[in-house]
């Protein structure tokens, strides 16, 4: 028989054990955990699958999310918990659980303890959005498109993700569609043969609405989006008259930004990096012909932290898709952003890309 070990973490309260029980379709038992040690904060739950896989879902004690951070003692023993399963039984995949809404602190901390520190990101890593049975339709998938960029501004990017409800029908009838698009999301999620190279929407929305195939091995995102020019005044301001004769040869302007998860191999990148107000903003929107506000410029005194940002645009000469990459401005004391959180945020982009 086939066995799959799979760890599963979030914080306090997220739906651990009811993704778990939504897999099975049963009230799941605990079983022994002896390998791992007494007294450690984990239980296994033993799921055979109708593929005849054999699951071992490993559940980490939830870190609390309203403390604003993880306890010390509590992130030591998680860690030595992966550490010993990485060991001893191997780790085929870590399912991170969080309810729908602002990501905590804790929820970072956790991330970059077990994924980045102990897995040293080599282990595939799925995103599990539950309490979604609130969103419009059966659906569900709306969260992710509209927050995933904000979740991989915050450092944290997964290999595939799946947006559902644990409720029972019980509990509400009126999610009856909503629950069966949840089970068999995490159904497929947990059966699935590998985790690298495959979109990030592979089980959500999933083969019953999704029309994406891969580009290439690497390709994580969804299909690249119409390019839209940008209107002939904003492109044109302030150029001379030989500057307006070469535009008039170039391809139009993407017109919009680009998101990490639409990164493909045959992608140009290029980061911009420099101190606040330098304008790598205003750069970007010269070049590709987008409005400054959409570039993220400001012209305030005082501006505010920012993540990074990236924009796509196409070569005059070859057609090539150049994605530039803008980063937050380094060596300003008044900002919230210090240059070792920006330098760490660069660094996590490029190892994810």
């Amino acid at each position: 028989m086939n066995v799959r070990n799979v760890v599963v973490l979030g914080e306090c309260g997220v739906g651990k054990s009811s993704i778990i029980n939504m897999i099975s379709g049963a009230q799941t038992t605990k079983t022994s955990n002896n390998v791992l040690g007494e007294g450690l904060k984990v239980a296994c739950y033993v799921v055979v699958m109708e593929s005849g896989l054999r699951v071992n879902f490993w559940e980490m004690k939830g870190f609390p999310g309203d403390v604003g951070t993880v306890p010390t003692r509590l992130l030591r023993d998680l860690k030595t918990i992966v550490r010993r399963l990485l060991v001893l039984r191997n780790v085929d995949l870590l399912i991170f659980c969080m309810r729908a809404g602002s990501i905590t602190n804790a929820v970072v901390q956790g991330y970059q303890a077990i994924y980045v520190d102990v897995c040293a990101r080599k282990v595939p890593i799925a995103l599990v959005v539950n309490g979604l049975e609130g969103s419009s339709g059966s659906d569900m998938h709306g969260w992710w498109a509209k927050n995933k960029d904000g979740i991989f501004n915050r450092g944290l990017a997964f290999d595939i993700h799946a947006c559902v409800t644990t409720l029972s029908f019980d509990e509400d009838p009126s999610v009856g569609k909503q629950i069966e698009t949840s089970q068999r999301r995490l159904r497929e999620l947990v059966n699935l043969p590998d985790y690298f190279g495959l979109p990030n929407d592979r089980v959500c929305p999933g083969s019953e609405s999704s029309q994406i195939s891969p580009i290439s091995p690497r390709e994580i995102g969804r299909p690249r989006e119409p390019i839209q020019p940008a209107s002939p005044d904003k492109v044109t301001a302030g150029l001379t008259s030989n500057e307006l004769e070469s535009l008039s040869s170039r391809p139009p302007p993407s017109g919009a930004s680009t998101s990490f998860y639409e990164l493909t191999p045959d992608d140009v990148v290029v980061f911009l990096v420099g101190r606040t107000g330098c304008g790598k903003s205003s750069f970007i929107s010269r070049l590709t012909g987008i409005s400054e506000h959409e570039a993220g410029v400001s012209h305030e005194l005082d501006p505010k932290p920012k993540h990074i940002n990236t924009f796509k645009y196409q070569h005059p000469d070859d057609g090539r898709r150049i994605v530039l990459v803008d980063t937050p401005g380094f060596t300003d004391p008044d900002r919230d952003l210090a240059d070792d959180t920006i330098r760490a945020e660069i660094t996590g982009w490029l190892q994810e890309a």
